[in-house]
């Protein structure tokens, strides 16, 4: 069996967790863990935070808050929200905690790289206080896709988006602008390395490119941002600090080793890594790490990439800064099981495609209608016998059955065709077969469907565990 490394992309420590976070990248990637793990898989599920964002230094600014309370407080509430969520997880840190090892792992990668140079940039300033209009400040136009888009990524397609480049650039706070140019960090690839590298993209994510705007990566800038003079975050190669979009391998190197996985991204690894963001990091994720890999000495790129779409509340993107949200920690406080209900409502969304809305009335329904008829069914088995009498056919029956549907469970499941969205399906295949059996036929199709629905609702299938040893569940 193999070692497999899941990462997840960082949270931005700006708040607590809401149900699109949830149905992102952390849910997504526990279901994947949950079911290696089944098929005796060695796995290692990490994230973490660190502050080096904009939209971590002008929330600060704008609300006179203290940067470190700030981002202690986020941080602890981002992994109680994950915990609460049931997400499996072996190491969550939060690198400003110790920045001298986290800025040890990105010299050591950074200082491998070739083709690492300076180019000038033309950007806007705030005539004020001299300070660049960038990411959190900034405001405009996808030159890709003309989207009204804020900071360095483009929630419509994906870009990462130089800030020269931004139409339309302006400046959140309305104050008075000027143009200016300074010199930032690039890795600039020769052409044939450019070219190689979109090979190998075209190759290993045709999933992920088949629901980009058409050529995105014919679009992108080759030149890949490392960089730019700051006083804020990692400082890399003298005046410049690291840009956070460009420091996703160091930092997954960093959150593998600590949770005792190290050299998962040596070149000669044979650790399978797995990496699952949402869709304005796709830039970075696909094309940055495999460039960044390539021009590497001892460093490999994520062997599998998940891309996720966004999740909307009333026809609008769930928001920690916008307030437009239903956070984790709200529906955690209901009881044991909403959580799990909420983590099956979820995965039935097909996360690679666009506009799907969270309704509260479906969910409703579908609580009444589906989870908690689940439970009511298992609150009706009154007890669980050492041995269970059922006759030669009905055994066989629900063998045949259990066989059928795990087995399309995890066709949509593995590496290859993770879709949670198909193996979900299963469950309320179950539970209609459920029905239809006697209280002893129940009993035993119970122990088959905790191991089918594990991965999706864990706190359920421990509490029919417990049932099966104990012959006592209060639901």
């Amino acid at each position: 069996m193999s070692k497999v490394v899941i990462v997840c992309s960082r949270p931005t420590p700006n708040g607590p967790l809401h149900l699109g976070h949830l149905s992102g990248p952390y849910l997504r990637a526990d279901i994947l863990k949950r079911y290696l793990i089944q098929q005796g898989h060695e796995v290692c599920l990490v994230t973490g935070v660190d502050a080096f964002e904009t939209y971590v230094q002008g929330a600060c600014e704008e609300n006179a808050l203290s940067y470190e309370a700030f981002v202690e407080r986020n941080s602890h509430n981002i992994y109680s929200d994950l915990s609460s969520s049931n997400i499996n997880l072996n190491g969550y840190y939060n690198a400003n905690k110790d920045v001298h090892l986290f800025s040890n792992y990105c010299h050591n990668f950074f200082k491998q790289l070739s083709d690492i140079e300076t180019k000038k940039v033309s950007l806007i300033r705030d005539k004020k206080n001299k300070r660049p209009v960038i990411g959190y400040w900034l405001k405009g136009n996808c030159p890709i896709c003309a989207y009204e888009m804020e900071s360095f990524f483009c929630e419509n397609c994906g870009s990462l988006v130089l800030p020269e480049k931004v139409r339309n650039p302006g400046f959140k706070l309305d104050s008075e602008i000027e143009s200016f140019v300074m010199e930032w960090l690039f890795c600039v690839p020769q052409n044939d390395d450019y070219e190689e590298v979109l090979l190998i993209l075209e190759k290993k994510y045709p999933n992920i490119l088949s629901i980009l705007e058409r050529n995105f990566l014919k679009k992108i800038s080759k030149e890949f941002l490392i960089g730019y003079p700051q006083n804020w975050g990692v400082k890399i190669k003298g005046e410049h600090s690291l840009f956070s979009g460009a420091s996703i391998l160091p930092y997954s190197n960093y959150f593998a080793s600590e949770a005792g996985f190290a050299n998962s991204f040596d070149k000669n690894s044979d650790t399978i890594t797995v990496a699952f963001f949402g869709k304005d990091a796709v830039t970075q994720y696909t094309y940055g790490c495999e460039l960044l890999a390539h021009k590497s000495e001892n460093f490999k790129s994520f062997d599998y990439c998940y891309m996720n779409e966004f999740l909307f509340l009333e026809g609008s993107k769930f928001s920690t800064s916008r307030n437009h949200a239903i956070w984790v920690s709200d529906i955690a406080k209901r009881n044991s099981f909403a959580i799990d209900a909420m983590r099956w409502f979820l995965s039935r969304f097909n996360m690679q495609k666009r506009a799907n809305s969270f309704l509260q009335e479906e969910y409703a329904r579908f609580e009444k209608e589906i989870f908690l008829p689940l439970l009511k069914v298992l609150e009706s088995i009154k007890g669980v016998d050492a041995k269970i009498s059922l006759s030669a056919g009905a055994r066989e029956n629900i063998e045949n059955i259990f066989s059928t549907l795990i087995k399309e469970r995890n066709t949509s499941l593995c590496l290859s065709n993770f879709e949670p969205h198909n193996a979900v399906k299963v469950l309320e295949k179950s539970i209609d077969f459920l029905k239809t059996l006697d209280v002893n036929a129940q009993k035993e199709w119970c122990r088959r469907f905790k191991l089918l629905a594990e991965p999706f609702i864990p706190e359920v299938s421990r509490l029919i565990d417990l049932r099966l040893e104990n012959g006592i569940l209060n639901v």
